[in-house]
């Protein structure tokens, strides 16, 4: 669907601005099809609805359905139990990408072990109903089928962090105007640009903060970093070894501080 081509022009000025100006392009439908795959506002859940499986069924209205407002993680549905309370369990089956107009349900996953998955729905499910915790270490690595990965050069290595800061601005760009409720920006995330830390240091925040859920504890784990590194590790072979390097104390996980360093803010840039 999407292919950033990078080539090494050494020969002419010009070769090297269009160079640019290509990846500034594909970086940007990279960032609009991870806008498109953001499954609800809080970006990490979804409610698998639109194949109720076995859910009871009957009531009039959603008002009388105890799973109507029920949300639950992708992969899995909500059921209720004999008191009428919901709960969820694995999903009997998920949407499957030819019956779908749902981006998230047409779009294969790869997983850390090598796994082409039909969606990520279908992967959450698998892990959900493994009973031997042989899924349960294995996370979602990128979206598409398994491939193998370009050489992420020197060149392209130094050049990562200004790209990156870039693709969040123009995420906040595209969500600007849009209301809460459909991705826009929260009232508190707004208020937090208003604290004047400049321009660098609010996009930079924003996009941790969205991350940052499960918990919001400042820090990002390898399945937080999914929704960052999964859409586009594929055309930006620096996706992984970028990130690695962010954890400079090895804990597997990056840091407030971490990220921001990482992404070349000044000590005094950083409001943590």
């Amino acid at each position: 669907m999407m292919k950033i081509l990078i080539v090494l022009c050494l020969a002419s000025l010009a070769c090297a601005n269009e160079h640019e100006r290509l990846a500034d392009q594909e970086l940007a439908n990279a960032k609009i099809a991870l806008d498109e795959l953001t499954y609800t506002k809080q970006e990490l859940i979804y409610n698998v609805m639109g194949h109720d499986g076995e859910r009871e069924t009957g009531y009039e209205n959603e008002v009388e359905d105890p799973c109507a407002n029920f949300e639950c993680s992708i992969g899995r549905e909500c059921t209720i139990d004999e008191f009428r309370e919901p709960f969820c369990v694995c999903a009997e089956s998920c949407p499957q990408e030819e019956n779908s107009n749902d981006a998230i349900h047409r779009t294969k996953v790869c997983a850390t072990n090598n796994v082409t998955y039909t969606n990520l729905c279908e992967f959450h499910r698998r892990k959900c109903e493994d009973t031997n915790s042989e899924l349960k270490r294995i996370d979602v690595d990128y979206y598409g089928e398994c491939a193998e990965m370009g050489e992420c050069s020197s060149a392209d290595m130094k050049e990562f962090p200004g790209r990156m800061t870039r693709w969040f601005n123009d995420s906040i760009d595209l969500i600007r105007n849009r209301a809460e409720e459909h991705g826009g920006l929260t009232q508190k995330e707004m208020e937090f640009f208003e604290e004047g830390w400049g321009e660098k240091t609010n996009v930079i925040y924003w996009k941790f903060g969205r991350l940052d859920k499960n918990p919001a504890d400042l820090y990002l784990t390898f399945t937080e970093l999914e929704a960052l590194r999964a859409p586009i590790v594929l055309f930006e072979p620096c996706t992984k070894p970028f990130l690695q390097s962010c954890d400079k104390d090895e804990d597997r996980q990056i840091s407030a501080l971490e990220f921001g360093a990482c992404l070349e803010l000044k000590p005094e840039q950083i409001p943590y």
